[in-house]
């Protein structure tokens, strides 16, 4: 008797495993990308090459969520430096379908409709792709529990994440999940030789308003040994943005209360 029970001990956990996998993924989705009703950031982001020359960038984003979990909005308006100032960059973001994208360049004056097998291509020149501002679905993958593991003393998961379809640029990733906010703290993206081609990690959080939020990033492709920073001031939530502000007259012509 006590052998049945430890084969169906063992034929069980690795689904319950991977059912947890999938619902931590889930959760810290939500938690990640769904912080409050709307948000808006000020982001300072610097974009270091191998030479150690530096680049910066600064814009506003603003996020509304049409439903917990849905379709969303991002809006994005770069201030410095003067070559990508007015630059503008829209998302309407689907859970279950390919995003819809747009980029307003200002110097012709062009909204260029970004097609969804760009969704990994560079944001604006740095380490992070387009897909990363607005975030992947976990429905596009299929997540594995590794184990438990502890990062500047913070309890996490470690979740394997691999694409359901293949992707041009990554086989699979590891994920940290934070076991008490949810947020993610790292993640690394392999090739399909197992080896190393991007970190992520969470460099900083607080709280907002009763949600924790990440205040500091920092995103390095290895094969390049290029490096991205990113750090949010100004967060605030629910600020009741309308939905207006995210339409193609916005990134012609920014908002300004909600951008400044």
């Amino acid at each position: 008797m006590k052998k049945i029970i430890l084969s169906l001990l063992l034929l069980i956990t690795p689904l319950a495993w991977a059912e947890d996998a999938s619902q931590i993924m889930e959760e810290a989705h939500l938690a990640n990308y769904y912080a409050a009703d709307d948000a808006k950031a000020h982001v300072s982001m610097q974009i270091i090459n191998s030479d150690g020359a530096t680049r910066e960038r600064e814009f506003t984003i603003l996020r509304r969520d049409v439903e917990d979990g849905g379709d969303q909005w991002f809006y994005v308006f770069f201030k410095k430096p003067s070559d990508v100032r007015g630059m503008s960059f829209l998302v309407n973001k689907h859970p279950h379908a390919d995003d819809d994208r747009w980029l307003f360049i200002p110097a012709i004056k062009m909204i260029k409709r970004i097609a969804a097998s760009d969704a990994r291509s560079a944001f604006v020149g740095s380490d992070y792709t387009y897909e990363d501002i607005s975030g992947r679905h976990p429905s596009s993958d299929s997540a594995e529990m590794m184990t438990e593991e502890s990062i500047h003393e913070r309890n996490t998961w470690k979740i394997k994440n691999t694409p359901k379809t293949p992707e041009k640029d990554y086989s699979y990733r590891y994920t940290w999940v934070d076991q008490q906010t949810k947020l993610i703290l790292k993640e690394v993206y392999f090739d399909a030789a197992n080896t190393e081609v991007r970190i992520f990690t969470n460099d900083e959080m607080k709280e907002v308003n009763g949600h924790w939020v990440g205040i500091a990033g920092t995103m390095k492709n290895i094969e390049l040994n290029h490096t991205t920073k990113v750090r949010f001031s100004k967060v605030e939530l629910n600020l009741g943005i309308p939905e207006n502000i995210f339409s193609e007259r916005s990134l012609k012509s920014a908002p300004r209360k909600w951008v400044r």
